[in-house]
């Protein structure tokens, strides 16, 4: 634990300094104002989306060891030269908070340094996310990668970013701590709205942060410790979402910096997953709003090029595609292309399994769309069925209560562009998820997103019009988050394993493995008794060997290639 705090901290202090250092340099480039506004959260996020840039972007020439770390270091502390040298290091003081500030602040760290130092719970990090950081520990982007394993080509950026921060070359174990360092930075962001909604700061966004903070425990409380490629996509969803309702502006024009860092913000939450794609409705949204001023909106094609360029070569090189598995965008002819074939069958057996684990994939897709979508929803837990309930007639409940708020002239035409833009980019994700790939845990970041944002408008009516009750309201629910956040720290604290936890986390898991043949060089592929999973040791390994792939050479480094 005593590890994990520093790490953490170290993570959160370079993502920092590289926020502030993007904020300014997006500021002059768009030429807008605003710095001194952003919450230190969407600061924090945008310092990640710089570092997965430079991530991929050193990916491709070299592998996310020391010499990647040291030069990240190295601009860290410039930046710092430099901030302090213009405006001083200015950090958001807390020290005044009320006693139940203090108490739900504490119990949200605790939370999180417990769960981020459990044995990893992810089974995609075992089957593939470990394997891909070890790849990115070790060599720079191997051309054909894809054809080792086809989910090494998925190429989620989040796992660039993990790899940077992995310290790998400590020879300790490969740290993956960046999950933690993303929910810390969510948990003490909701739970510092919830504080200011508690004091009167009864602003949408402050109430869906206090509705968001219990469901980061509840949902990803378990996600902590792996480096999965749900958890950024949900919690930046959350983040930017309240952020985008923040940012309603008083005057035309005051906010541009804002929806310029949401607009860097989505972008890169397209390289972490494919799953994201529908926040590009809010990035189009922006462009939108900026037709008037076209130098704007091609400063702002330009931003999302160069966003997602490294993310793309790097895609060309693991799987020869622009995107994989998408065998529709097939513009390259590279000896390392993964057979098209494959790629096809790798999306149909995405979406077969999110409908109906286990089952023939031919069969579960040709089910009408009524048929399989019964069986999903029979088999859904009790927890998972009300989710999915309360998506469902979350558009009836938003519409309502928004009418009643503006009708009671409660909502100006600006709230409500922001509202409803807001509302349409979850509902088109959440759409986007039941057609693709309905798998529950992919799609948690959209439908509690709708459930939250159906009841925010007959929450912020309740609060208005409950005049002398509001404070009392208020203090009952940040009593009732206190005692959330205290459940969830008992019920997740693991006393056995605290003496192995207290200075390192617990190290990814190693499973039985067997020698196998990739070509003339010999690999790892899991026993069968692992169940597909390799986790990060031994190195390579596969979960089932592709009797179709063959090395390019007699290195690693050289890659492989369809027979």
């Amino acid at each position: 634990m005593i590890a994990a705090a520093i790490l953490i901290a170290l993570i959160l202090l370079v993502s920092w300094l590289y926020g502030r250092a993007a904020i300014h340099g997006l500021g002059r480039l768009f030429n807008a104002t605003g710095e001194k506004d952003i919450r230190p959260s969407i600061v924090i996020l945008i310092g990640f989306c710089a570092l997965i840039f430079i991530g991929q972007l050193f990916s491709l020439v070299m592998p996310l060891g020391l010499a990647a770390i040291l030069i990240v270091a190295a601009g860290g502390i410039a930046i710092a030269w430099l901030l302090n040298r213009s405006s001083g290091l200015k950090i958001a003081s807390i020290a005044r908070l009320p006693t139940l500030g203090w108490s739900l602040l504490v119990l949200v760290g605790l939370a999180v340094l417990e769960n981020s130092t459990h044995v990893p719970a992810n089974p995609d990090t075992g089957i593939y996310h470990a394997q891909a950081i070890h790849w990115l520990e070790v060599y720079p982007a191997v051309p054909g990668l894809g054809n080792l394993h086809t989910r090494l080509a998925f190429n989620s950026s989040w796992l660039a970013l993990n790899a940077l921060f992995s310290f790998s070359f400590l020879g300790l174990r490969s740290f993956h701590l960046v999950s933690a360092a993303l929910t810390l930075t969510a948990g003490i962001d909701f739970a510092r709205g919830a504080m200011e909604w508690y004091r009167g700061q009864a602003t949408i966004a402050n109430i869906l942060r206090t509705i968001f903070l219990p469901l980061v425990f509840f949902v990803l409380g378990s996600q902590l410790s792996s480096p999965g490629t749900d958890l950024p996509v949900i919690l930046t969803l959350w983040i930017g979402l309240t952020a985008w309702l923040d940012a309603l502006p008083e005057v035309k024009g005051s906010n541009s910096l804002r929806e310029i860092i949401l607009f860097a913000i989505v972008v890169t939450l397209v390289t972490v997953k494919l799953s994201a794609a529908p926040v590009l409705f809010l990035a189009a949204w922006i462009g939108l709003r900026n037709l008037k001023n076209p130098g704007t909106v091609l400063k702002l094609a330009g931003l999302a090029g160069v966003i997602l360029l490294p993310w793309i070569v790097r895609n060309i090189i693991l799987s020869g595609y622009l995107i994989y598995p998408l065998p529709g965008i097939d513009w390259f002819n590279f000896d390392w292309k993964i057979p098209q074939v494959v790629a096809r069958t790798e999306v149909l057996t995405i979406q077969a399994w999110a409908r109906d684990p286990g089952a023939a994939v031919e069969e579960v897709l040709a089910k009408p769309f009524l048929s399989w979508l019964q069986l999903w929803f029979i088999e859904k837990t009790a927890n998972q069925k009300l989710i999915v309930l309360g998506a469902a007639v979350s558009p009836v409940i938003f519409a309502l209560g928004l009418a009643i708020g503006h009708q009671a002239k409660k909502l100006g035409q600006e709230r409500l562009a922001n509202l409803v833009s807001g509302f349409l980019t979850v509902l088109l994700g959440a759409v986007y998820w039941l057609f693709t790939a309905p798998d529950i845990r992919f799609g948690y970041g959209f439908l509690l997103a709708l459930t939250g944002m159906a009841v925010l408008p007959w929450t912020a009516l309740m609060d208005i019009h409950a005049g002398a009750s509001a404070k009392i309201f208020r203090s009952i629910l940040m009593v009732g988050l206190i005692a959330y956040q205290l459940f969830f720290l008992v019920q997740s604290f693991e006393a056995q394993s605290i003496g192995q936890r207290l200075v390192l986390p617990v190290d990814y898991p190693q499973l039985p493995s067997e020698p196998c043949l990739v070509g003339e060089s010999q690999a790892w592929c899991a026993a069968p008794e692992a169940w597909t999973q390799c986790w990060y040791e031994p190195f390579p390994c596969i979960p089932t060997l592709n009797d179709w792939a063959e090395t390019r050479g007699e290195d690693w480094r050289d890659g492989f290639r369809p027979k």
